[in-house]
């Protein structure tokens, strides 16, 4: 009854952080809201935060973007998600400045961040739709060169060695396969970089391609890659 322990600002941000997770933005977004009314310092800041990503993520962009734009924040990753949610909106809205201000400046406040790191990834995503390729390709290089150990590197490693090798920037091309092998060596391209690299060398020498398809059939026998390098070879 009345002497039952109250739910204590912990439980409340696990509570709120969890539906938050499952994407039940409605339910989450009831639960920062009692979170805010109890909570201080970097969790008020986080669920604040959340209020506003809770508001873009069911479409209300305008009301989210203004109510980020009007927030302050002291917590670091509180204000790194700020501004990534901030550079989402202008994402949905179409405002490639916008966009690239925000993207900007979460790398100029908070380089390290993880939402920095998704950020150079999502802009990239965005001017790949718009066959804007070299924007895009600016991203991703940044994408993998500051966070080489990010969950994105490998991605956004390829995007930019497969622009390449469709460029047909043969010596480049030939580089960034070789260099997604030897760097990523659990990346789910590997197959695909290795035959390629493959039709690269086999454009100066057919008798030195045949390694890199033998290769891809010995170490990927089942594969897409390695069904075509059988034929290739």
């Amino acid at each position: 009854g009345d002497e039952f322990p109250a739910a204590t600002a912990e439980m409340w941000q696990t509570r709120a952080d969890k539906l938050y997770d499952a994407s039940r933005w409605i339910n989450a977004q009831t639960a920062y809201r009692t979170l805010v009314s109890m909570a201080a310092g970097a969790m008020l800041d986080h669920a604040q935060v959340r209020l506003g990503a809770c508001q873009y993520q069911m479409g209300a962009t305008w009301p989210a973007l203004t109510a980020l734009q009007k927030l302050q924040v002291s917590d670091p990753d509180a204000g790194a998600e700020r501004l990534y949610v901030m550079a989402s909106a202008y994402r949905r809205l179409g405002r490639e400045d916008s966009l690239q201000q925000q993207v900007e400046q979460l790398g100029n406040q908070y380089p390290g961040s993880e939402w920095h790191e998704q950020a150079l990834m999502m802009a990239g995503n965005y001017f790949l739709l718009q066959k804007e390729y070299d924007k895009a390709g600016d991203y991703y290089r940044m994408s993998y060169q500051k966070f080489p150990d990010g969950d994105n590197a490998a991605a956004g490693h390829w995007k930019v060695t497969w622009q390449a090798y469709r460029e047909r920037h043969w010596p480049e091309a030939r580089h960034l396969l070789e260099e997604h092998i030897q760097n990523f060596p659990a990346s789910p391209q590997v197959s695909a970089a290795l035959y390629w690299l493959g039709r690269v060398v086999e454009r100066e020498s057919p008798t030195s391609a045949a390694p890199y398809y033998q290769k891809v059939v010995d170490a990927f026998p089942n594969f897409y890659y390695g069904l075509i390098a059988r034929e290739r070879l």
